[in-house]
């Protein structure tokens, strides 16, 4: 007599999808690269997110949904469903919702689905020196995309591995922390709530997107820095012309989302992603703002510090409201990375840390690249007023190719 095995009931295999790879763990969330019906591979977001958090979460699909171009990660569907769960994406109830074809759709009816979040990983085996096994606080919104290779020159409890991973946001208490805090790498463990294991009622979004299939710029990075230590830091072997033409890519991509009246909060390397020809796309808008929309507010409480501390404008640390400057700092940052290899992650915090003192670049950087450190030094002042937009900073990256270039 044949007996009746009940099956794991599995969303994305219901519809269609084949998991291949988890490229990315965050506090409440996962990012899996996955194979269609059709063939077509994806990157898919999952985002765990409760009732209150509806709004926020549903900001990120809203924004992709009205970006189109070629530097911004593409947006094709999401679809929600309800779990009773407590700390991982397993525990799945069976009531799924349908899955609309895209987000206004999925918007129209608030009946049994409006849009979800992610949720992350607990265990730290799988996390290499680039992704942290903490999150910040139990509003992390970032995902730390995991490296094709393990650092050549670092350990999973590396001391900047808050510094580059974590998106967080902080209340006010937490931000009067002294600056070597910041530095130190400690984390704070999620509340209780999450961790007594108590069933809630949570809702999951499921957000489609373009799959990148070079990594992320965080990835490209690690490998460029390994080669560095291996060959000496010199220009011939430090790539200086790729890692302008990436920069260059970035701006732009970055110049159209601020036309659009959107403010990304959180750009670093890992939320940069490469496709197979190596073409920059931006991504993770789990943080940014849409001032092209009606409510232009924030979702957090003035005072709340959003963003990843390494590449977060003063402004941000400091748990004030910002803007596009904002992005501007985080850009420049980037830039700084792009231009300065390094061996140790001691001596990239460092290298930060000097940057946000106003010391500038390393003398030798600035010796070889004068107008590239001076755009970060441009990039990076403390005031905001006195940072050049992305329009300005794209017009200029001619001058940064001709310089690498001589």
């Amino acid at each position: 007599m044949a007996m009746n095995v009940e099956r794991k009931y599995d969303p994305l295999r219901a519809r269609g999808y084949e998991q291949l790879n988890l490229l990315g763990l965050g506090g409440f969330g996962e990012v899996w690269h996955c194979r269609r019906c059709d063939g077509a591979e994806v990157a898919i977001k999952i985002v765990k997110y409760s009732e209150k958090e509806e709004e926020r979460v549903q900001r990120e699909a809203q924004i992709l949904e009205r970006l189109s171009h070629p530097g911004v990660v593409k947006f094709h569907s999401v679809f929600t469903e309800e779990t009773q769960e407590s700390q991982n994406l397993e525990r799945r109830d069976r009531r799924c919702i349908t899955a609309p074809a895209g987000f206004a759709s999925c918007l129209a009816g608030k009946t049994e689905g409006s849009e979800g979040s992610t949720t992350w990983c607990d265990n730290s085996a799988c996390l290499n020196s680039y992704c942290c096994s903490d999150s910040e606080s139990e509003h992390d919104d970032g995902i730390a995309f995991l490296a094709s290779e393990a650092s050549a020159n670092g350990s999973a409890s590396s001391v900047c591995d808050t510094l580059e991973h974590s998106a967080v946001r902080r209340t006010d208490a937490q931000t009067q922390a002294p600056r070597a805090r910041i530095l130190s790498g400690s984390t704070t463990r999620q509340t209780a709530s999450h961790a007594t294991g108590a069933a809630q009622t949570k809702k999951l979004l499921y957000l489609e997107m373009e799959f990148c299939g070079g990594g992320s710029l965080l990835s490209w990075l690690q490998r460029r820095n390994a080669r560095s230590t291996s060959e000496g830091l010199d220009g011939h072997h430090v790539e200086y012309a790729e890692a302008i033409r990436i920069f260059s890519e970035c701006a732009s991509a970055l110049a159209y989302i601020h036309e659009q009246a959107c403010v990304h909060r959180d750009v670093k390397p890992g939320n940069i992603f490469l496709d197979a020809d190596s073409s920059v796309h931006i991504g993770d808008f789990g943080l940014a703002l849409d001032f092209g929309s009606a409510d232009v507010m924030p979702l957090e409480k003035r005072g709340t510090t959003v963003g990843t501390p390494a590449y977060a404008s003063p402004e941000q640390l400091a748990g004030e409201s910002c803007s596009f400057p904002a992005d501007i700092y985080s850009l420049g940052v980037v830039l700084a990375e792009l231009l300065c290899p390094v061996v140790t992650q001691m001596e990239r915090c460092l290298m930060i840390e000097n940057l946000r003192a106003g010391s500038g670049l390393p003398k030798q950087v600035r010796e070889a690249f004068p107008e590239a450190s001076k755009l970060v030094t441009q990039m990076t002042d403390p005031d905001p007023k006195l940072r050049p937009d992305a329009r300005d900073v794209m017009l200029l990256c001619q001058a940064l190719r001709d310089e690498v270039r001589a």
